[in-house]
């Protein structure tokens, strides 16, 4: 997963930053609500958020407006927030304007691996019977129809990123950014040849899928759904 971090207590996001990455998840840090919308643009799979944050006073002053915010402008990935209060009326307007969990500070570490993994595990071996795709996340594995492709670990995690964003048009940097490590020693090209390269072994499965990852010409790609129909 890609973990979007806000907090502004360099320390504690620090921390949590480097646990995350020692559990194999991706991280962006942000220590203010400007920089966490900026980072909106890499379609992080959940966030992480301080309630008191410094940002703009006028935009957004605060990580409950953040959140509000990124909810308004049709994010739906899951957030956790994090408050220094246990008040329940604190914990009631963060539920009610977008967040999906709640963690009082000072947090144990295991209790906030514990929250994103319990998240994790409901976002992985995502089965869309409706669709007939299927991903197996702990064995990098994507069948369609019942059918394995098989993917390398690149055009897996690629797949899985479109999917999981339903419909949503990604552009190449995002996608650079987000499936390789030494992003910028990737060119455009090099994410062509990769989409290409899926189209190529989903048709081989499945030719009805020509067309399940659409190109949008001066932008990027999507996985159009509506392209993908059942044999069975």
């Amino acid at each position: 997963m890609l973990i979007l971090i806000v907090e502004d207590n360099r320390e504690e996001r620090e921390a949590l930053a480097e646990e995350l990455r020692s559990r194999g998840h991706d991280v962006i840090e942000a220590q203010d609500t400007i920089e966490a919308l900026r980072s909106m643009a890499m379609q992080p799979d959940l966030a992480i958020v301080d309630i008191v944050l410094p940002g703009n006073e006028f935009y957004c002053p605060d990580g409950l407006t953040f959140i509000r915010k990124i909810r308004k402008d049709g994010y739906k990935l899951p957030v956790i927030v994090l408050s220094a209060t246990s008040i329940p009326a604190i914990r009631v307007v963060a539920l009610n304007g977008g967040a999906d969990d709640f963690v009082v500070k000072p947090h144990y570490m295991d209790e906030i691996i514990a929250r994103i993994d319990a998240i994790a595990r409901r976002c992985a071996n995502r089965s869309d019977k409706e669709e007939g795709i299927y991903i197996d996340v702990e064995n990098h594995m994507l069948r369609i129809n019942g059918t394995v492709v098989p993917l390398t670990p690149k055009e897996f995690k690629m797949f899985s990123i479109l999917h999981s964003k339903q419909n949503l048009v990604l552009s190449r940097e995002t996608l650079t950014q987000r499936v390789w490590v030494n992003a910028y020693d990737v060119s455009p090209r090099v994410i062509d040849n990769h989409i290409a390269s899926l189209r190529r072994k989903i048709v081989s499965v499945f030719p009805e899928g020509r067309d399940l990852i659409t190109t949008v010409h001066g932008v990027g790609y999507k996985l159009d759904r509506s392209k993908l129909t059942k044999n069975s």
